[in-house]
């Protein structure tokens, strides 16, 4: 069903990356952000090298074992997880959050199945933008991310294009993400009827930015 976003260009995601700043409107303010916990918000939480500015009261570690001492919760971008499960166990009593988004790492199952032995709790993955803002976010069944109401999710092919309305930072309407998978409108078995992102997957081709970028807002 065609809609008024449906009829607007889809901005591809290298011209956005080689026109950034002109995408940017540099007078919108920072955003803090919250962790947005697939369950209630568990009493310790440590973020680990996140591209976006989280609202106060959330550590931010650089990856050494001691600073996840007594964590309940380890929330990050795939790399670095990746990287701190691969030093050894360290069990958790809450969960692990994935942080993807565009130009960032999606899990895969073997990447489940490693901080799962490392960590020994669930695993959620959540879908951000540029500014950290929660886009879609993964429920206790895993069955999926369910879209948040400030996001528009749409379909070329197998491509999902991304519309942040929360985003005042990057206002970029339709953008190619280089993630692919499909979107599923049956309600899910948590009872929740939000639209879900299924199969969620990185394009072969797509850049992956690192942590070097510029933390966004």
């Amino acid at each position: 069903m065609e809609t008024a976003l449906s009829r607007l260009p889809v901005v591809e995601l290298a011209q956005f990356y080689s026109r950034f700043r002109e995408f940017e409107n540099s007078s919108a303010g920072r955003r803090l952000q919250e962790l947005g916990a697939a369950c209630n918000p568990p009493p310790r939480a440590v973020a680990i090298d996140p591209w976006f500015h989280l609202k106060p009261g959330i550590p931010i570690a650089t990856g050494a074992a001691a600073e996840f001492d007594a964590a309940d919760c380890i929330a990050g971008p795939l790399e670095p997880l990746r990287n701190l499960a691969r030093n050894g166990r360290l069990p958790l009593r809450h969960s692990v959050i994935v942080f993807t988004g565009i130009g960032r790492l999606a899990a895969r199952p073997a990447d489940r199945d490693l901080l799962w032995r490392a960590f020994e709790v669930p695993l959620y993955q959540q879908l951000r933008g540029f500014q950290g803002e929660l886009l879609a976010a993964e429920c206790e069944r895993h069955q999926g991310l369910h879209i948040l109401p400030d996001a528009v999710v749409e379909l070329r092919g197998e491509e999902l294009l991304l519309t942040s309305l929360r985003n005042f930072r990057h206002p970029v309407l339709r953008l190619a993400s280089g993630l692919t998978g499909r979107i599923d409108h049956e309600p899910c078995a948590c009872g929740r009827k939000s639209p879900r992102i299924v199969g969620l997957k990185n394009k072969p081709s797509v850049t992956i930015l690192g942590n070097e970028t510029a933390r966004s807002g």
